[in-house]
């Protein structure tokens, strides 16, 4: 129960009204990460680490994508990493703010927890869907 209890945060209710308690786990920011990070203009894609990383991504493994995002959550507020591929010809500082800004904005909004810090790795660079499209024209 302790490893769940460092996986889990408290919230308080926003009426007082119900009994009980709000716990958001890990797996729950973990996936508005994932969102977020995937809509954010300029990045291609999660990161792989490895071989294996790169064929579970071919086949549309969630797994891989989580091994690329690291949640710890602490007293009252999170910090988060995520590892990223970034598009081709765009400048990589601005494609790391906005995934920063749209993870920290997203989670604390459907959340209410607070996030410390956002670190963002650029692992690689790649071509986007739409350059390899005009490519092959």
């Amino acid at each position: 129960m302790a490893n769940v209890n460092r996986k889990v945060q408290n919230l308080s209710s926003n009426d007082g009204k119900a009994g009980g308690s709000i716990r958001v786990h890990e797996s729950v920011v973990s996936s508005i990460v994932r969102k977020s990070v995937l809509n954010t203009e300029g990045v291609v894609r999660f990161a792989g680490n490895s071989f294996v990383d790169n064929i579970a991504e071919f086949v549309g493994s969630k797994a891989m994508q989580d091994r690329a995002i690291s949640v710890e959550m602490g007293e009252g507020s999170v910090a988060i990493s995520v590892q990223i591929v970034v598009q081709y010809g765009l400048y990589i500082p601005d494609v790391a703010t906005k995934v920063q800004e749209a993870i920290q904005s997203q989670v604390q909004d459907l959340t209410g927890i607070s996030v410390e810090r956002v670190n963002v790795l650029v692992m690689d660079i790649e071509r986007g869907e739409s350059e390899d499209e005009e490519d092959d024209e």
